[in-house]
């Protein structure tokens, strides 16, 4: 991968390079655009969160067993253009976790090498002037608001939707194990970003691999949008999303199928938003049998949330933001019976530091229920230091069912206790320049009833801290 870099920073030295927007001429016909940035992320956190991480989510030893390191993440991108028509990209990242490990600056040399994050082909009007093509390794993100996280696909960020989860008949897991994966396929979508609705048909695989049962895994469905302007009310947007998951795993016959409705609806001007999103899961979690006990385990899972979000356009009061919303997720209630009722998805929420982020807390995805409510302010100007933004936010987590089967133990139940635990977090970003930031965040989660079962030290509270900075170019 270090070669492939040389040979793309070699032929931008060797081209002549336009003084506007980073864009690099390669003879009449073909334009390249070189951006990129970096985030560097020094971050101290309490030991009960990595007893807790590395029980729930099957990472235990190596990079993981630190409470204060360097970390972060770097994008090289080139995008080239060819016509109006014809356009590629390439994408070279640094990942902060891979296979379950911290992958932290000041450890071995290979740790942080560059991976392909996206390489694809964009053809626009193909076959059908209404139809845009993307061929190859891409990002596949779906959100109900453009400015959330996505709570059910954002394949990139996101482990496999089967990690971790074993339907045997004797273990059913109630969390994920983290990771993050490159999806490769095809995406056409009808429409686009400037139109009022849009359709994507996409088959994607996730995972390729082999053995005497496939590991490979594929993402195949259609998600579709459309956006009603002129309203009474205001503006509302809808979509509808089915999309099916098959393989993942050494288990015969996993195959699921995903049904989802949202709705965001812009009000008073567009200082009100209320928005929503239900998805229904259905299909096997297996069909073997040569197991024991034989035959089919069935998916029944859905996971839903609800809120709004007011952002006051009057004097005195710019800036100043106030949600409150509320997530439900199902989790399976028996490790040993034919149904499975956790809710498996290709989700990036990562809300809150300690409960939900992927790449500095517990990742917990599934099975858990939360009450959040967020109050901000952001663009506030500061003499020479540029603009910051704060952010106070409270979530109250509980688990749906007993957690079984975590600490290596086989159907055991660990707790029947409901109390994830309460967290207050903080968030300040500094923005100096439009390509120079700074920001800190503090999660702290108290009262949690998971932690004191499962910690050797049988703490009910942890805490973690990020100090960090970004560029963009």
């Amino acid at each position: 991968m270090r070669s492939l870099l040389a040979v793309i920073l070699t032929c931008s030295m060797g081209a002549y390079l336009d003084a506007k927007d980073g864009k690099i001429s390669v003879g009449d016909d073909v334009e390249v655009k070189l951006s990129g940035g970096f985030n560097f992320d020094y971050v101290t956190r309490d030991k009960a969160i990595l007893e807790g991480e590395n029980a729930i989510n099957e990472a235990g030893g190596g990079k993981m067993d630190t409470t204060n390191f360097f970390t972060g993440r770097a994008t090289v991108r080139s995008q080239v253009t060819w016509s109006d028509k014809v356009s590629g990209l390439m994408e070279l990242e640094t990942r902060s976790i891979n296979a379950g490990s911290w992958q932290t600056f000041g450890s071995d040399s290979g740790a942080m090498d560059l991976d392909v994050e996206q390489l694809y082909l964009d053809l626009k009007g193909f076959i059908n002037p209404t139809l845009n093509w993307r061929w190859g390794v891409q990002d596949v993100r779906f959100k109900n608001a453009a400015w959330d996280d996505s709570f059910f696909m954002d394949i990139t960020e996101s482990e496999s939707a089967w990690s971790g989860f074993t339907a045997d008949g004797t273990r059913t897991k109630n969390f994920t194990f983290r990771d993050t994966i490159e999806p490769v396929g095809v995406n056409v979508m009808w429409g686009g970003m400037d139109k009022p609705c849009t359709l994507n048909v996409f088959y994607f695989d996730v995972v390729e691999g082999g053995g005497a049962i496939s590991t490979d895994e594929q993402v195949y469905g259609a998600v579709y949008s459309h956006t009603l302007t002129g309203m009474s009310f205001g503006e509302l947007k809808f979509g509808v999303t089915a999309v099916g998951f098959a393989g993942g795993g050494s288990i015969k016959g996993e195959s699921l199928w995903t049904f989802g409705l949202s709705a965001d609806a812009m009000l008073m001007d567009k200082q009100l938003e209320a928005f929503a999103e239900y998805y229904n899961q259905s299909g096997d979690t297996r069909d073997d049998k040569s197991l024991t006990p034989s035959g089919d385990i069935d998916k029944k899972a859905y996971a839903y949330q609800v809120g709004t979000r007011f952002t006051p356009n009057v004097a005195n009061w710019q800036g100043v933001w106030a949600e409150l919303r509320y997530t439900f997720v199902t989790g399976d209630d028996s490790p040993t019976d034919a149904d499975d009722e956790s809710f498996q998805s290709y989700e990036n929420v990562d809300d809150f530091l300690v409960v939900e982020s992927n790449d500095f807390g517990m990742d917990v995805d599934t099975n858990y229920n939360a009450w959040k409510i967020k109050l901000g302010k952001k663009d506030i100007d500061v003499a020479a230091l540029g603009k910051l933004s704060v952010a106070l936010k409270y979530g109250v987590f509980k688990f749906n069912e007993d957690i079984y089967g975590i600490l290596g133990q086989t159907a055991a139940l660990v707790t029947n206790e409901d109390q994830l635990g309460n967290e207050l977090d903080v968030d300040v970003d500094l923005w100096y320049s439009q390509s120079l930031g700074f920001y800190f965040k503090l999660g702290s989660l108290r009262g949690s009833d998971l932690l004191d079962k499962i910690t050797p030290s049988d703490e009910s509270s942890t805490w973690v801290t990020v100090l960090g900075a970004k560029v963009t170019w």
